[in-house]
């Protein structure tokens, strides 16, 4: 029986687009910096090769991440279990963070340090966090200065030195007793350096402010806007392989940025925590979507849960606030829907006749204009525009990007997983499809850009980040040849 591998799918697959950003029976045009058409890799604007040789953990794959800074001046840049610390514009390193024990899921800069406990001369914080599986993994604190340099200084390990200590106090016996040749001592030599490289990292997380855990998933936003509090996640394996004590079941926990050692604890979910995020206008208010089929409503004052929504023996994902703070999006299985945060009445249902979706709708993002929402449904992206009162049928849906296939195994690897509106106003949006490449629509003067990876071009990590550079108009991308490209938007 013939099979499709991920490896099998990059080599085979000739990008095929059905719709490219049609609303409103009107195509978006392509952009005049797109030169008429699509672009390739090697086509960029700039582009910077990504660190590959820091350490991810065994059996771990490679990892990269991103964020930029609030200001838009400094990028910081995650392979593996480090993270380094560039200018934007000219991309001189500042810094190199060390103290990940494993590969860097998430990196996020503090958008207001008013609140914070932090060290004299702080300009910029940072809050990263790594996991691997059945490990509730850690995040880490970083303070920067304003020329981007860590605040935080650890004396590393002098390693290739301690290694040839080592090697030259048995060296000699191992040849002249054992016999052993070069190679066998090169080897036991790289098992000195892999050791002396764990403890260099256990040795430098000491003198970080840490804890326990991890942040939340798919669109999470763990830190509220207003620099009040952050929230992680604990214990958040899933309980499906079987019951756990109640202290053990998947907790949120609510931290204050004025004081690290404060904490509210969040129990109430029984299977792993998918995504969490604070209110945008209150964060005293967050909400949780969970494996064990209910979506929730917290407060983060007191850990009291507000409204709790039950869809039955199903998986719920992701969710977002719209922008207002009045309502929130929650998806689960075969159900993405509109909720009041006043009332907990369900407000709007995503389901039209004719319209087929996906049973688990995971990517999705609400317009800071408010006036819509993105949601990546399979090969294709439904823009859901639920409180547009310009139009006579006000609560529409359309799908406004889909993708092709003329080989049907290579369907499960298309799928879009990155959705998110890059500007403050809500006019730019990004998805990223399975393969690597990043539409892009201007939805204010209806124009398009897409960057595109070459067909049959190897994927050495597999990532759908990508930030927008106000301040520059270029959309940073983050792509699986370990390469950072910035692709001119105006």
């Amino acid at each position: 029986m013939p099979s499709m591998s991920r490896a099998r799918f990059l080599k085979e697959y000739v990008l095929k687009v059905d719709k490219e950003f049609e609303l409103d029976s009107k195509t978006a045009e392509w952009a005049p910096s797109s030169s008429g058409g699509p672009l390739e890799w090697g086509q960029e604007q700039s582009s910077m090769e990504i660190v590959k040789t820091d350490k991810s953990a065994e059996r771990q794959v490679s990892s990269a991440a991103m964020a930029l800074s609030p200001d838009n001046e400094y990028l910081a840049v995650a392979s593996n279990s480090a993270i380094r610390i560039y200018t934007a514009e000219k991309k001189d390193i500042r810094a190199e963070l060390i103290g990940h024990q494993t590969s860097v899921a998430g990196i996020f800069f503090v958008e207001d340090i008013s609140k914070a406990d932090t060290p004299d001369g702080t300009k910029y914080m940072i809050l990263s966090d790594s996991k691997t599986f059945r490990d509730d993994g850690t995040i880490i604190a970083w303070y920067l200065d304003s020329d981007g340099k860590s605040l935080t200084r650890t004396m590393p390990f002098a390693i290739e030195a301690l290694a040839d200590k080592c090697m030259s106090a048995i060296s000699e016996d191992l040849t002249s007793h054992h016999e052993l040749d070069t190679d066998g001592l090169a080897e036991i030599r790289k098992g000195f350096i892999d050791t002396i490289v764990k403890s260099d990292m256990k040795n430098r997380l000491q003198s970080l402010t840490h804890w326990k855990g991890h942040f939340p998933s798919f669109g999470s936003k763990p830190l509220s806007t207003d620099g009040e509090r952050w929230l992680q996640v604990l214990n958040n394996d899933s309980t499906q392989s079987g019951p756990r004590r109640p202290a053990l079941l998947p907790t949120i926990i609510v931290r204050h940025f004025d004081n690290i050692n404060s904490a509210t604890y969040l129990h109430g979910h029984d299977d792993a925590i998918m995504w969490a995020s604070f209110s945008p206008t209150n964060s005293e208010l967050l909400a949780t979507a969970s494996w064990d089929g209910t979506f929730r409503i917290w407060s983060a004052l007191d850990g009291r849960e507000n409204l709790k929504i039950t869809q039955g023996d199903v998986q719920d994902w992701s969710g977002d606030f719209s922008p207002d703070g009045r309502h929130v999006l929650f998806a689960g299985t075969e159900c993405v829907s509109i909720y009041s945060i006043d009332t907990g009445d369900q407000v709007l249902k995503l389901a039209r006749e004719g319209l087929k979706t996906e049973s688990w709708i995971r990517y999705l993002s609400w317009s800071p204009a408010g006036d819509a929402i993105a949601l990546g449904n399979g090969m294709g992206v439904l823009l859901w525009r639920p409180f547009d009162k310009k139009y006579a049928n006000w609560d529409r849906v359309d799908e406004i990007l889909k993708l092709g296939a003329e080989e049907p195994m290579h369907k499960g690897y298309m799928s879009f997983n990155g959705i998110r509106w890059l500007d403050r106003k809500g006019h730019l949006l990004a998805a990223a499809d399975g393969e690597n490449s990043f539409f892009v629509w201007d939805r204010e003067r209806n124009l398009k850009w897409r960057f595109q990876r070459p067909m049959g071009k190897e994927l050495k990590l597999f990532s759908d980040d990508c930030l927008y550079d106000e301040k520059r108009k270029v959309l940073i991308t983050l792509d699986g040849d370990w390469k950072l490209r910035e692709w001119n938007l105006k």
